[in-house]
């Protein structure tokens, strides 16, 4: 299967290469806890897969390969990875890979509660038994995904987590990387970038959002006096290093995520307790377990025999808390970001509107922070509506290869909240590279001929014929369009139909069109 050659080529950056005159590969079968592992050893570097074939578990469409188990490169040192087939075209599919945030959440959370093939089930007193339920809006609908524990301590991950702060990740990133991984693109859900930033916009959001704002005039001055007179001196006695190793900055980094914790984040989160709204979602109660139902299902022994995996964790507190002895917090990581998108990597960065611990105040100013060579026209460009099925879920922007979105009605977890907009925008950013809109005018082929199409088009080719009329032409389909265009976006390559267009029963009218091209 194709996945291994993934997984292998990514053991053997993180392992190294031996020294030693390599063994030949080794293949085997064991059966172990009650589940029947596949082997397999690399020769010249020790590591180990051991994975479950299809396990039936999540993934139940007919003829969609999955595989779930341990990537082993040490003593004690096991991740856990699942890997998901596409369900169309898997062999011609793109690759994207899952990994939850924290530090320290499992991606399990984002498999059963995101955006992976099932999602779980709510379960009572009539219905004892967690279960799971076919996601439509799976991901892995049109690519090939791959979800992976960690660190080492992480979820269904074991060891020691070797790699647990900025300082000691640093030299795996620089130095045993030496194959770089071609990157399409890059997606970032609700994240955590810049401090400084990030922690200013808290006072903003819970002063003006628009589902319960929690502080009134007075809190407002109130925070910004203890952000302005304690929290920012310390940030900014933190600074930020051009070094990989931080060490010499721990100590002030650590005191400024302490003081800004107290002082800052503290309040505001017993704030919303009081009101009993949530800091992931404050359309929604405090929830002391947001996982309870993940848990509850990979719970199960018999879930965990069959997928191959030992016992879950949903967030470790160990390694959460060994970032914070790092400062790593609090610090910017600006700078970074700045560079993937300076290298021509696609990203966008997303986050729900209902989100406090990293909202949307906070990540729309750092978006526009970024330095890249679209950085100016970025920073001065406003939002516009993005639509799914015709109708506005968001606002966004695009300026060559950086995207920000704002999500509506959505909470921390937006592939959770909105999983069809969330799946229209992963699926542009793998097929196409970039989100945005074409609008095109169907003249010939349709019987209300003025009627306008949102397509949510990813890639088209257009050309002009001999009488001077655009045409829309679809390459992998064979499917040509007379039009007219009315296009914000154009980007040469192949489309893919949305559901919107197949609504407008476009999909039967296409396969009309088929001989003609």
């Amino acid at each position: 299967m194709h996945c291994l050659s993934y997984l292998l080529a990514a053991a053997v950056l993180c392992n190294g290469l031996s020294s030693v005159t390599a063994k030949p590969d080794e293949t085997s079968l064991i059966e172990r806890d009650g589940s029947l592992y596949n082997v397999f050893e690399h020769g010249a570097t020790g590591v180990k897969i051991e994975y479950v074939n299809n396990s039936a578990i999540c993934e139940t469409t007919l003829g969609v390969k999955h595989i779930s188990g341990y990537l082993s490169v040490g003593e004690q040192q096991d991740l856990f990875f699942w890997f998901f087939e596409a369900r169309n075209s898997p062999a011609t599919a793109p690759l994207a890979a899952w990994f939850n945030g924290g530090p320290g959440a499992s991606s399990m959370i984002g498999l059963f509660g995101e955006n992976g093939p099932c999602r779980i089930q709510v379960h009572d007193d009539r219905i004892p038994r967690a279960t799971t339920a076919n996601n439509t809006f799976s991901w892995n609908n049109n690519v090939n995904m791959l979800y992976i524990d960690q660190p080492f301590g992480a979820g269904f991950s074991r060891g020691d987590p070797l790699v647990n702060s900025t300082d000691s990740a640093a030299p795996y990133q620089r130095d045993k990387i030496s194959k770089p991984i071609s990157l399409i693109a890059l997606g970032i859900n609700n994240g955590w970038h810049d401090a400084v930033l990030q922690y200013r916009a808290y006072i903003e959001f819970a002063y003006n959002n628009p589902y319960k704002p929690f502080i009134d005039d007075v809190g407002y001055k109130s925070m910004y006096d203890a952000f302005n007179n304690d929290c920012f001196p310390v940030l900014d006695n933190c600074g930020f290093t051009e070094s990989y190793n931080f060490t010499e900055s721990n100590q002030p980094c650590k005191f400024a995520h302490y003081i800004c914790q107290r002082v800052f984040w503290d309040p505001l989160v017993e704030r919303l307790k009081d009101i009993g709204r949530d800091i992931y979602d404050i359309r929604q109660p405090y929830q002391a377990d947001p996982f309870a139902d993940i848990r509850d299902y990979l719970d199960q022994g018999d879930i965990r025999m069959a997928i191959g995996a030992k016992e879950w964790e949903a967030e470790s507190k160990d390694i959460e808390d060994e970032f914070k002895t790092t400062g790593d917090f609090v610090r910017s990581y600006l700078k970074w970001l700045s560079e993937i998108v300076s290298s021509g990597v696609n990203t966008i960065i997303w986050v729900g509107d209902a989100d406090f611990s990293c909202n949307w105040n906070g990540v729309y100013d750092v978006s526009n922070h970024i330095l890249y060579p679209g950085s100016a026209k970025f920073s001065t460009q406003l939002l516009e509506p993005y639509l799914v099925n015709g109708k506005e879920a968001a606002s966004f922007k695009t300026v060559y290869n950086l995207s920000f979105m704002k999500v509506f009605n959505a909470g921390h977890f937006v592939p959770h909240d909105q999983p069809e907009l969330a799946l229209q925008v992963f699926e542009q950013m793998m097929l196409n590279g970039t989100v945005g809109h074409a609008r095109v005018r169907l003249r010939k082929y349709l019987s209300n001929t003025n009627h306008l199409i949102d397509l949510n088009v990813f890639n088209v080719i257009l050309v002009q014929d001999k009488d001077d009329e655009w045409l829309a032409f679809l390459p992998r389909r064979r499917y040509r369009l007379d039009v007219v265009t009315d296009l914000k976006m154009v980007i040469k390559g192949d489309l893919v139909l949305s559901r919107s267009a197949a609504l407008y029963g476009l999909r039967n009218t296409l396969e009309k069109l088929a001989a003609r091209c």
